[in-house]
This record gives C-alpha cells, structure tokens and sequence, in this order.
C-alpha cells in the first residue's frame, strides 16, 4: 500500500508544500503571535520531519513529543481556533499545489488526530 508521504510526491514534494505553508501561517494574524521568539527555519525544518512521519516516510517514530513541544504556545492560549487556522491553511496549500480532494482528506484525518496533544489534552 502506498502511503500518504509517497502519494504527496515524498520528500522534495514536500519540501516545497511546507515552505509555502509555513509563509501562510507567518502571515495569518490568528497565529502571529505564536511565531514571535521563535526560530522560523528550525519550526519549518521540524515541521517536515513530522509531516513526513505522520504521512508513512522516513522517521523515528515517537520522535516528536507533541504535548511537550507545544506547552509555551498553549499557556499563550493556543486552542481550537488557532489549529483550525493551521489545518485551514495546511488545506489550501495542498489544494494550491494540485492535490486530490480525497488525498487532502486523508492527509486531515492524520493531523486532526494530534489535536488534542498539541493542545496538550491528549
């Protein structure tokens, strides 16, 4: 079975989708206060890595401590709305870069399911 992160294009494919993501989330005012203080290219550069885990590529699995990593933003008052804005953008960008309807969906079903430990409830 071909997983999400080959059915994205793999690594280079997703490279490039998590740039512009990421200059999406820079410049949505319901996040900005989120990036203030924070090593934009490191973000960019670990927000791949976990994207290419979570969709089935190359990875240490349990690498990313999700709760752990986004503790300061939470106690900044990062809630639903702010991951909805995140996976708003995360749909538009794929869409932007020609991907399936069904493909972005599947893509959501596996982020949606990191909600509650980046909110840190899970």
């Amino acid at each position: 079975m071909t997983s999400l992160y080959q059915r994205l294009g793999g690594q280079s494919a997703l490279d490039g989708i998590v740039a512009v993501f990421c200059s999406k989330l820079w410049s949505d005012e319901r996040l900005a206060p989120f990036w203030t203080d924070v090593d934009r290219e490191r973000l960019c550069s670990a927000l791949k890595a976990f994207l290419a885990q979570a969709f089935g590529g190359p990875g240490e699995a349990g690498r990313f401590d999700l709760r752990r990593s986004h503790a300061e933003a939470v106690s900044r008052g990062l809630h639903e709305t702010q991951f909805d804005a995140w996976m708003y953008h995360w749909a538009e960008t794929l869409q932007d870069h020609g991907i399936e309807q069904d493909l972005i969906a599947r893509t959501a079903v596996v982020l949606e399911s990191f909600r509650r430990e980046v909110q840190g409830r899970g």
